[in-house]
């Protein structure tokens, strides 16, 4: 069993088990405010709801009329979701002391909670007047210029947080993903590797620099920097599946499955690396080998539905019709109306030439989610496949009205309409696949080489090209 009291000082200890001793024996004994607080803080921390407000309570009770335990109140009110009651209290204990910290603070966190990123800043701001904590409180307006939109602000306020306090991995990653999101992955690379001058040994720093290198696709480099927060932490689970994605991406397999492997004799997540590994040796066609890994990954965890369905699919592609449905009926016992699990199940009983089950999963998959572009291609190459043309153009006209890229719409739709000879219709479409690219547009004839033969086709995609 965990101990509850494994990152607190004996003296938090000794009060939380007198205070839950005395409730026990239905005793009442005295505690002065102080202790009251470490005991309600203890709770609050620990996530503990009934003995946070059994505290509270024991507290008011003794003193009805200290500030320090209406603030705790209010912690108890906002974990009800009582946010206008708890503000009520805030705001009254503003008045009384316009300079307590504590109170400032937690207006931000109420602010931020309630949805007004500049009502919170504005408390931050007043809070970190007294410099205290200010790793947290300028981390804190970062995440609320990041609501705002405003990542350029917020930059500023990680690194400020990191300043104050460079152990604030919060603000570390945060950082990352506001360069990201501006485009800055140099001004990040930049950053990080100066930060790991001053502090050599932050497994954070070193990853959030892989993760920009990942993003600048300098992958030689960014496993370096994985392979450095590896070393400080062997159980930095996130470290190797980074490491292990550039070297998918470099194509260089083995390894990326060797750093894997390091990391099942590591980390605790052992049925994500096992997940992992069969994916990589399904994409190489080894189904044999991948249905091994994907075994052990649901014996490690059951009830994970996508696993029973990639133990499916490989299943499937070695032709074991009754094992893969076998394993189709447990990934839907343990995921049931999961869209994405319904279009693999879709995938696999058009594999067996089940056509009946697959349209039914299609159909299903695709009435619980409408914004997957996937779902609406896959569903559509399957009657392409069959020459029912007309289904098909309907699917793909209904997801265009949901879809991401219209590419890939068009791009099917243009073949569709070539087909059943549907002239006008024909270069609409492929007049909209220019309009996106006109590389892309020549994959139009690779899935139909005889668009190839057709003068008015060549016409429309030279001229543009």
């Amino acid at each position: 069993m965990t101990d509850r009291f494994k990152n607190y000082n004996p003296e938090v200890r000794e009060l939380v088990l007198d205070f839950e001793e005395m409730l026990d024996r239905h005793e009442q004994h005295y505690f002065d405010v102080d202790q009251l607080e470490i005991i309600i803080d203890f709770y609050l921390e620990s996530l503990d709801a009934d003995m946070l407000e059994r505290s509270v309570v024991f507290a008011e009770g003794l003193f009805p009329n200290a500030n320090s335990i209406r603030l705790r109140r209010s912690h108890l009110l906002c974990t009800k979701e009582k946010y206008n009651e708890a503000l009520a209290i805030l705001q009254d204990l503003e008045r009384q002391e316009p300079q307590n910290t504590d109170v400032l603070y937690a207006l931000g966190a109420l602010y931020s909670v309630k949805e007004q990123p500049r009502k919170a800043i504005q408390y931050y701001q007043k809070a970190s007047a007294d410099g205290y904590e200010l790793g947290m409180v300028y981390g804190n307006i970062g995440d609320e210029y990041v609501r705002l939109g405003q990542d350029r602000e917020a930059v500023g306020y990680y690194q400020r947080a990191l300043k104050a306090n460079p152990a604030e991995e919060r603000s570390l990653y945060n950082l990352c993903e506001s360069f990201h999101f501006l485009h800055k992955e140099l001004q990040a690379v930049d950053f990080y590797e100066q930060f790991l001058q001053e502090h050599p040994y932050n497994k954070a720093a070193w990853h959030c620099l892989g993760l920009s290198y990942q993003g600048l696709l300098a992958y030689e480099k960014a496993i370096d920097a994985f392979e450095y927060a590896i070393t400080i932490d062997k159980k930095f689970s996130d470290a190797y599946l980074r490491q292990s994605a550039c070297y998918h991406e470099l194509g260089q397999m083995s390894e990326a499955v060797s750093i894997l492997r390091e990391g099942l004799d590591q980390v605790d997540d052992k049925s994500t690396f096992d997940a992992l590994i069969a994916q990589y040796y399904m994409e190489q066609g080894n189904y044999e080998t991948a249905r091994i890994y994907l075994k052990q990954a649901t014996e490690l965890d059951p009830q994970a539905g996508e696993l029973w369905m990639s133990l499916a699919t490989c299943c499937a592609a070695l032709n074991d019709y009754y094992v893969s449905m076998d394993y189709i009926e447990r990934a839907m016992k343990e995921s049931p109306n999961e869209p994405y699990l319904l279009i693999d199940a879709a995938r696999i009983y058009a594999h067996f030439n089940e056509e009946e089950k697959a349209i039914e999963c299609f159909e299903e998959g695709l009435s619980l989610t409408s914004y997957n572009d996937r779902c609406w291609t896959d569903y559509a190459d399957f009657l392409i496949d069959r020459k029912n043309y007309d289904r098909a153009i309907e699917v793909l006209q209904q997801g265009l009205t949901n879809c991401e890229e219209s590419f890939y719409f068009n791009e099917r739709l243009a073949v569709c309409y070539f087909l059943t000879g549907r002239r006008n219709f024909l270069f609409n479409a492929l007049q909209a696949c220019l309009m996106v690219s006109k590389e892309w547009t020549m994959e139009v004839l690779e899935v139909c080489p005889a668009m190839r033969l057709d003068p008015e086709v060549m016409s429309i995609i030279n001229s543009e090209l």
